[in-house]
């Protein structure tokens, strides 16, 4: 398990890395489902705030958690509670190797809570981490005035001059790429990207397994279960594994 200050407000052998961004807040806040001022302008109480209680509805409608709509209430709210961050290490059903981020004032009691539920579905507390490589990424359009025809060498020149390590050009026509980077420069990376004139899109500290796994559907279904339960906690930001995605 590892700790560290909360700063924000706010799978195929090769990995579908939008996996790792499935059900983040920041892809709601920046479709402005959403957002901030939203609750600072009427209040937290969505029985009162009218704003903020079409916005929740309009999240739920798009099928974001319950349990993530509380949690980012309970972030904006309780400006006098250091929220920390923290990663839990998993072993499921004896082949799933699982990651899971929280963000939270109660890491102890949540930890007792999940330990529970890890117990009733095959799964416990266990050394994961050597499974997955840790990789920081910010996804941002290109400047304008970048031809088509040079995104690729432009973007990947503004890598090296921001810090990036490595570029994927994600759609060529939107002009979307994703700088990938260590973890640790993450922030300096946007920050960079910013000053060049790329709109950032979404940035994220992620874990991406080394390997993935098959399951059958039986154990599929097992381990979706227990991803939902897991989910459903207050406090649980992301959950990453070694799944193979299908369909």
């Amino acid at each position: 398990m590892s700790q560290s200050k909360a700063v924000r407000p706010s799978d195929e052998h090769r990995y579908d890395y939008q996996r790792a961004i499935l059900g983040d807040f920041e892809l709601y806040k920046q479709a402005g489902i959403i957002d901030d001022a939203e609750i600072a302008a009427g209040g937290p109480n969505p029985a009162v705030n009218n704003v903020l209680r079409a916005a929740i509805d309009e999240a739920l409608k798009r099928n974001m958690p319950n349990a993530t709509i509380q949690g980012i209430l309970k972030k904006c709210t309780s400006q006098s509670v250091e929220l920390k961050k923290y990663t839990l290490e998993i072993k499921a059903l004896d082949q799933v190797n699982v990651i899971c981020v929280l963000y939270t004032d109660r890491f102890a009691q949540l930890k007792m809570d999940m330990a529970t539920i890890l117990r009733k579905n095959f799964a416990l507390f266990f050394d994961t981490m050597h499974a997955f490589d840790e990789r920081g990424f910010v996804e941002a359009i290109a400047p304008a005035d970048v031809k088509s025809d040079d995104l690729l060498s432009v973007c990947t020149d503004h890598a090296i001059e921001t810090g990036a390590e490595d570029i994927e050009v994600m759609d060529e026509n939107s002009r979307l790429i994703r700088f990938l980077c260590d973890p640790r420069d993450l922030d300096k990376v946007k920050k960079e990207l910013e000053k060049l004139n790329y709109s950032v899109e979404h940035s994220e500290h992620a874990f991406f397994p080394k390997s993935t796994i098959k399951l059958n559907p039986e154990a599929m279904e097992a381990y979706e279960k227990l991803k939902e339960k897991l989910k459903a906690m207050e406090g649980v930001e992301d959950i990453y594994d070694n799944v193979e995605l299908t369909g």
